[in-house]
């Protein structure tokens, strides 16, 4: 009988060894994640930093109905049609560097339009938005933009339309919106806007 009990506390002695191990373990490998994770947070928001730089001449033109068999050429005077007749734009000065349409799953496919001065994307996107207070023009332009980006301004849309029709100062900046002086940025988890302190 002594001798089983002195067998069960070796054996407990070992067992504990063995949780000890596997709890160093453990926790070895958890500093590693956090560490992957870190690095792997990092990696994103470099690539997404590049991505926007790319992206940054870039405008989505939604809503403007194709032609058969579309070319450069045609996009182009399509879109120089549109700013002339719906934003007043004398376009013989805007160069554009390219154009053409994205995939789509529904209705007309979306126009990029690549411009060669940030100066020119930034004034029709002004004379745009101005055009939409005034009323619905019957398209629409937007920024490119990374997705994560892109959903997280999905996500807080229609936060930034009540603010609108409650004629508040608000406005996108990256994927955060600024509502006077308060920022909100869209929780993934929680599916809503939520407040943030910057």
């Amino acid at each position: 009988m002594e001798h089983t009990v002195n067998q069960l506390k070796v054996d407990n002695e070992e067992l504990k060894k063995q949780n000890k191990n596997l709890v160093q373990t453990v926790n070895d490998l958890s500093e590693r994640l956090k560490h992957v994770e870190s690095v792997s947070e990092i990696s994103q928001n470099k690539h997404e930093k590049i991505e926007t730089q790319m992206k940054r001449n870039n405008l989505k033109f939604h809503n403007v109905p194709e032609q058969q068999n579309e070319t450069r050429p045609m996009l182009i005077d399509t879109i120089k049609q549109l700013l002339t007749e719906k934003l007043s734009i004398n376009c013989d000065s805007i160069p554009i560097d390219d154009v053409f349409r994205l995939p789509s799953r529904a209705g007309n496919r979306p126009i990029l339009v690549r411009f060669v001065l940030l100066h020119d994307r930034d004034h029709i996107l002004t004379a745009f938005r101005g055009k939409r207070k005034e009323g619905d023009p019957g398209f629409r332009i937007g920024e490119d933009l990374p997705s994560r980006i892109g959903r997280a301004r999905s996500g807080l849309f229609p936060l930034f339309q009540q603010c609108i029709a409650e004629n508040k100062r608000v406005h996108f900046k990256f994927d955060k919106l600024i509502v006077e002086n308060t920022t909100y940025a869209y929780d993934e988890l929680q599916k809503k806007p939520v407040r943030v302190d910057e």
